[in-house]
């Protein structure tokens, strides 16, 4: 299985990750980051294999 970033208008892919190759030790991925700037948005894309809970990633990262 994978995961798959494009452009929903031009189809444009800029990132794929395999998840069996590159993440089977890890309970979920952190595949980018929404970023408020201005009147708008911008995607960062990133790839960062995590483990444990949905509340307890949030935390780590500062969320919660």
């Amino acid at each position: 299985s994978f995961v798959r970033l494009a452009d929903a208008d031009t189809k444009v892919e800029f990132a794929r990750h395999d998840l069996q190759a590159e993440y089977a030790g890890n309970t979920g991925v952190l595949v980018g980051t929404l970023i408020r700037e201005g009147d708008g948005w911008k995607f960062e894309a990133t790839a960062e294999g995590v483990n444990g809970s949905i509340d307890a990633i949030l935390s780590a990262k500062g969320y919660k």
